[in-house]
């Protein structure tokens, strides 16, 4: 139809839009029925009924625009009301519902995935940051013992034996709490 390529051209799809929704509801068309069973009676009558009202619609070869509309209405009117158990859906279709039960869940089961993932995650690198902090902190534990003999060490360091004993204190109460 070309009509968005501009917002004036735009307003003129949705104002058709609205329109032939008024017109179908005017002429009574049956939007239960799908498009194959509503009588070309109706049809014939919604065509020339849309032309005379709407000029536009007159550059249009055998009314497609008009019949995809309509179409589009209806469909969407059925949709609506068969969702919302106003409409039952007929029996042709009842291999769809159980086609659906078959599949798998989609996204659904996708998201639930992806936050399981991350979480898991999250606790292997909670894990592993632990075994590092344990490591360091036994390194740094026993490069003081060994640097801390028998005041082998002298400078600013002097008490580096009672530094050393808290450390140890403080790998000890890690590690059992790990």
């Amino acid at each position: 139809m070309r009509l968005h390529t501009s917002q004036r051209k735009h307003k003129i799809y949705k104002s058709l839009q609205s329109n032939l929704h008024d017109l179908v509801i005017g002429l009574d068309i049956n939007w239960e029925l799908e498009w194959s069973q509503i009588p070309v009676q109706d049809k014939a009558n919604l065509f020339e009924v849309a032309r005379n009202r709407y000029p536009i619609l007159t550059r249009y070869h055998n009314d497609w625009a008009t019949e995809k509309f309509v179409k589009m209405y209806c469909k969407n009117k059925r949709k609506n009301a068969y969702r919302n158990d106003r409409l039952e859906v007929p029996t042709k279709y009842a291999y769809l519902a159980n086609n659906a039960m078959k599949r798998a869940p989609g996204n659904r089961r996708r998201a639930v995935q992806l936050a399981e993932l991350v979480q898991k995650a999250s606790i292997a690198k909670k894990a592993s940051a632990r075994k590092r902090m344990v490591r360091g902190w036994r390194r740094t534990v026993s490069k003081s013992l060994s640097l801390t003999g028998e005041n082998e060490r002298q400078g600013p360091h002097r008490n580096s034996g009672l530094a050393i004993a808290g450390i140890s204190q403080t790998v000890s109460l890690v590690s059992t709490v790990l």
